[in-house]
C-alpha cells in the first residue's frame, strides 16, 4: 500500500488474506480483487512477488490469463 500511495496510484485498495495458503484460490481477499477486476474497477495490480497472487504455477498461469483476458492490459507501446 506504501508503495502505491508514494507513486499517486488513484485510489489504491489492499485486498488480504492473512493466514490462508496461497495454494487455495477461493480466499475472500483474493476472490473480493477478481470481483472488482470483472467488474472493471481495477486498472492495475501491484504485489509484492507471483507467489503472494498465487502458490501453484498453473493456478498462477490461469489466474494471469483472466486478468489480461478481463482487463485487457497493454503497454503504451502498443505491446499486449
Amino acid at each position: 500500500m506504501e508503495y502505491a500511495v508514494s507513486h499517486d496510484s488513484p485510489g489504491p485498495v489492499h485486498f488480504t488474506d492473512d493466514g490462508i495458503s496461497g495454494t487455495r484460490f477461493d480466499r475472500p481477499g483474493f476472490m473480493a480483487m477478481m470481483e472488482e477486476v470483472k467488474k472493471g474497477n481495477i486498472g492495475a495490480i501491484l504485489i509484492k512477488d507471483m507467489s503472494r497472487l498465487g502458490a501453484f504455477a498453473w493456478l498462477l498461469l490461469t489466474t494471469t490469463w483472466i486478468l489480461l483476458s478481463e482487463t485487457m492490459i497493454s503497454h503504451p507501446s502498443g505491446i499486449s
